[in-house]
């Protein structure tokens, strides 16, 4: 039988800077700037995987995430959401 599909755990980016995520996943779908803290926004058809990007030592690095289903009720896929995220890792992980 084939192997699985690849996955991508969303925490294993904590810490990249906005440069090393975006070589990773390419440019967010959705973006949004609230005081310090920016919002990178990854939409898949199974999931939304937001990151959370802070100033550590006046670098912008990724300090938290967050995952939801793309519907308001639906129950969250992780296994789905981790497979969209490797397809989508240009680096291949």
């Amino acid at each position: 039988p084939p192997p699985p599909p690849a996955e991508l755990a969303p925490s294993s980016l904590q810490g990249l800077t906005p440069d090393q995520l975006r070589i990773r996943l390419g440019e967010a779908d959705f973006t949004r700037q609230e005081g310090d803290m920016r919002t990178w926004q990854y939409r898949f058809a199974d999931c939304v995987v937001d990151y959370f990007l802070f100033p550590q030592d006046g670098i912008s690095r990724v300090a938290s995430w967050a995952w939801r289903a793309p519907i308001i009720g639906m129950k969250l896929d992780t296994t789905s959401c981790r497979q969209a995220l490797a397809m989508r890792d240009k680096t291949g992980g």
